[in-house]
């Protein structure tokens, strides 16, 4: 008892060193924390009721090869399969290159029937489906850059010498992908690559596939007879659960994992360092 009363009459002696050790403290528990819950988040993408019907079908070499748009009314016919959905990844620029989010064409015919999970008003479904040039966006987008229904959305091409100006007509909630992710019509950037190479074979391609099935415990069955139909072409496929292909595409930026536990290993040694430190100089 007289130890504890003698450290705690000294730990008060130097207020401004006492006052720092525990802001430091402090500040490296934070960021402890959010390092945790960082990497939970990335290996635990969010899941929904339409996540687990979905599959993502790519080029089996990488995610940077294209797939011809003939492949998705074949993998449309394998039993099992609801709907089909082409995606592309576009990566043009809004306004300024730091204004950066996902833009994906897409074959917006079936978009509906595989993303149920983002929801929207039927008008602005109707409206979006109507207009070649038509976008719509997450609703954490919209907001971050305050776009409201009918705006206007000019980007300028950085994959592809094509700059398309958009405009906004719809906003979604919910889905997997928090909100943050602008869609436009395939249609309209396979026009802008046809002017681009000319209308010739090989124009039509798309980045990926988004494919959904009727029911949950059919997806690995799915998945192997679509691979088996590309298996001896000039590209072949792999198809994997949604979720499988969101951390997979996380583990191209590197042992994530690693690198946040060795951050954080280093922080908490450094508290320790700091903690026995100012109870010796207490003493």
């Amino acid at each position: 008892m007289k130890f504890v009363r003698l450290l705690l009459t000294n730990v008060f002696r130097n207020r401004r060193r006492t006052f720092l050790t525990i802001t430091s403290i402090a500040a490296s528990l934070f960021l402890i924390a959010t390092l945790v819950t960082l990497l939970v988040e990335l290996e635990r993408p969010p899941e929904t009721p339409g996540s687990a019907l979905r599959m993502i079908t790519r080029h089996r070499v990488s995610l940077a090869n294209v797939l011809p748009k003939s492949y998705r009314g074949k993998i449309a016919r394998v039993e099992g399969v609801e709907a089909v959905v082409g995606s592309m990844w576009f990566g043009g620029v809004y306004k300024d290159p730091k204004n950066f989010f996902a833009q994906f064409s897409v074959d917006s015919d079936q978009f509906f029937t595989v993303y149920t999970d983002n929801q929207m008003p039927e008008d602005q479904k109707q409206a979006f489906l109507a207009d070649r040039t038509g976008a719509i966006a997450g609703e954490n987008l919209a907001l971050r850059f305050g776009w409201k229904v009918g705006d206007r959305i000019p980007l300028q091409g950085a994959l592809f010498d094509f700059s398309p100006e958009l405009t906004l007509r719809g906003i979604y909630s919910g889905g997997g992908d928090d909100g943050s992710t602008l869609y436009f019509h395939w249609e309209y950037f396979n026009e802008g690559m046809k002017k681009l190479f000319g209308d010739v074979e090989g124009v039509n391609f798309t980045g990926f596939y988004v494919v959904k099935a009727f029911a949950a415990d059919q997806v690995p069955a799915i998945a192997e007879k679509i691979d088996a139909l590309f298996r001896n072409t000039s590209a072949p496929t792999k198809t994997e659960s949604e979720r499988a292909f969101v951390l997979g595409f996380l583990s191209m930026m590197g042992n994530v994992r690693l690198l946040i536990t060795s951050i954080t290993s280093v922080v908490i040694f450094t508290i320790v360092l700091v903690a026995a430190n100012t109870m010796a100089m207490s003493i």
